[in-house]
């Protein structure tokens, strides 16, 4: 699933925006660092309790914690050890210079595979970039087998970022790069926390949509925030997948937004949902009907709510913090929506 550019989105927050998004190609690393909601004169999170048991079938967990409206819960669940093992596990954090060495001899087989013997494919660590030279005195020829060339290597990236677990992504005004597939790993965690949303459903029965997100947000808004590792340097080595953040009570930005993601998907498969991406954090999206003042996004018709589900702070439904705000009112976000299963 690709990050879908969005050509008119508005904002709704007592005043509205247009912005358009661009799509650069491919530079290098997208760089973006999580930050604790630490500037909003809010409750922040109390996770009053956290036990986990280990047994034959798998761990035991046992929550308690304070939502936004100093309400308190409790929650217990058992994780499947057979379902532990999720496909996240995969995930490498390829630097930009390994990407491209990666891609060197699956591109001389296809040089190879065109008959183009004399095609010299190397790898520049000085630009950290693969350079081609077709060793023809056709210049036509020369000039049409290096835009092949070029075209075959951009495919070769996307099936190691596949393989790895990771996307492309882009956002304005000129950041592009590469992150974990946070909406592929949701989907593919579903059936891991299956148990944990089981358990939301027999805990609050009857409630309505709104409810439920709102419950589930304030539960993993409880969990520790932690920066796992310097995102500057490591890639966004320190991502999570849900099983792990839930095992270690602790998760950054986009780990926490993808277990959120994962609870809700076993809730409401048809509710349509995306991750928003801003330069330096990531927030959620529902299309559940605003309440006066909440801040939403419209795309294509489809007006979504937005939630911070990071933590500490409390925040409500449709409350950003104040720097998401801004990136959400200059447009400098990409979306990467979760297709409702009844399309």
């Amino acid at each position: 699933m690709q990050t879908r550019p969005l050509a008119k989105l508005s904002f709704n927050f007592n005043f509205m925006a247009t912005s358009r998004v661009s799509s650069p190609i491919y530079r290098g690393v997208l760089l973006y660092t999580c930050f604790a909601l630490l500037l909003s004169p809010v409750v922040y999170a109390q996770q009053l309790a956290f036990e986990t048991t280990s047994t034959e079938s798998g761990t035991s967990f046992h929550y308690v914690w304070e939502d936004q409206y100093e309400r308190q819960h409790e929650i217990s669940f058992t994780l499947d050890k057979e379902q532990k093992n999720f496909a996240a596990n995969n995930l490498r954090h390829l630097s930009p210079a390994r990407l491209q060495r990666d891609i060197v001899r699956p591109l001389q087989s296809y040089a190879r595979s065109r008959d183009w013997f004399q095609m010299h494919i190397s790898y520049d660590s000085s630009r950290e970039h693969v350079t081609f030279n077709p060793n023809i005195r056709n210049e036509e020829e020369s000039s049409r087998r290096i835009r092949l060339m070029h075209a075959q290597a951009q495919q070769e990236i996307d099936n190691i970022l596949s393989e790895n677990y990771l996307t492309r992504i882009s956002m304005p005004p000129n950041i592009s790069g590469y992150i974990p597939d946070h909406v592929r790993i949701a989907r593919e965690s579903e059936e891991a926390v299956a148990p944990l949303a089981t358990a939301f459903y027999q805990y609050l029965g009857g409630a309505t949509p709104r409810q439920y997100i709102e419950v589930i947000s304030s539960f993993v808004q409880s969990i520790p925030y932690n920066e796992l590792s310097n995102r500057m340097e490591s890639n966004g080595a320190g991502f999570q997948s849900p099983v792990n953040v839930l095992l270690s009570n602790q998760g950054d930005c986009d780990s926490k937004v993808t277990l959120l993601a994962s609870i809700l998907r076993n809730l409401m498969p048809n509710l349509e949902m995306a991750i928003v991406y801003l330069p330096q954090h990531a927030v959620f999206a529902v299309a559940i009907s605003p309440e006066n003042h909440e801040t939403t996004i419209r795309n294509s018709g489809a007006e979504l709510l937005i939630m911070e589900p990071t933590g500490p702070a409390l925040l409500k439904l449709g409350e950003p913090a104040p720097f998401s705000l801004i990136y959400l009112a200059n447009g400098s976000i990409a979306l990467r929506y979760f297709t409702p299963r009844n399309l």
